[in-house]
């Protein structure tokens, strides 16, 4: 039986080599991601507003851990690559919210199936029960994650 320390590194390197495997696949395979040129700081803007629709710019820079004032940099370039445009409330004009215009749209569906196509590769090595057992593990560590984010936050 290996030592934690052991497994840990070992399982590190499956990560780095997952990691590695999928950034790789990423820019060969998505163009609209690469000819861009988008960050992963801008990436990761573009594919929260994508699952969570327009947001205020201080939700963003919550569900970002990010200050305001850094998310704004990262927004005035998306809106520069017209991935994203403001828009002010009608109600309290200092409210703006930030959404995805159509180019940002494509460049998240693009960002979701490259997600969806690695996911599916990692699956299809497994047979029905480790695919099982993999989904179980990946959602009990990811629950753990966001326990530890929320007290962090909340601290």
């Amino acid at each position: 039986m290996q030592k934690i320390e052991e497994k840990a590194k070992e399982l590190g390197e499956h990560i780095h080599n997952l990691v590695h495997h999928f950034i790789l696949k990423q820019h060969s395979n998505n163009a609209a991601l690469c000819s861009d040129n988008l960050s992963k700081q801008e990436v990761r803007v573009v594919e929260t507003l994508g699952k969570k629709g327009p947001c205020i710019m201080s939700e963003l820079a919550d569900n970002k851990m990010l200050a305001v004032s850094t998310l704004t940099g990262i927004v005035d370039n998306l809106v520069e690559k017209k991935l994203v445009r403001r828009e002010r409330s009608e109600e309290d004009r200092r409210i703006v919210r930030v959404k995805l215009t159509p180019k940002g749209k494509d460049i998240y569906q693009a960002h979701e199936e490259n997600h969806m196509q690695m996911s599916f590769g990692l699956l299809n090595s497994l047979d029905e029960e480790e695919q099982e057992l993999l989904v179980q593990l990946f959602r009990k560590i990811n629950n753990k994650i966001q326990e530890e984010q929320k007290i962090v936050i909340h601290t």
